[in-house]
């Protein structure tokens, strides 16, 4: 799972001009709250958090440092995109019904992060 996270985010920041106005403009359901971070002064805001973000949440999963930090806002990250992609019943496309892999890695870092804090009272 950090892997995943990681190498979206290196991908990202290695891809000359990104923009998350490119996927935030193909959104369906919500779209006048993602039209709000595809303004000019604010998509290159968003886009730096989220090639960042994900970068240091990968990296947190991978080394198993500030999970508690980071899977609050990896957890974030994956229910907006999970959003984004929403056309009720249907997430992404025709194959996914109501659940998406977003909305799985959402909830595995919702495990990982009670399991840690289990492992951390022990």
């Amino acid at each position: 799972m950090g892997w995943i996270f990681f190498h979206a985010g290196l991908s990202q920041i290695l891809t000359p001009h990104f923009s998350v106005t490119g996927f935030l403009s193909r959104a369906k359901t919500f779209h006048y709250v993602f039209a709000v971070f595809m303004a000019p002064a604010v998509a290159p805001l968003v886009s730096f958090a989220v090639e960042w973000g994900q970068l240091l949440i990968g990296l947190s999963l991978i080394l198993g440092v500030r999970l508690r930090l980071s899977a609050p806002f990896g957890i974030a990250l994956m229910l907006m995109f999970y959003a984004a992609q929403m056309q009720f019943p249907y997430v992404g496309g025709p194959f996914y019904m109501i659940v998406d892999p977003h909305l799985i890695f959402a909830l595995v870092l919702v495990y990982l992060m009670i399991t840690q804090e289990e492992l951390e009272r022990k």
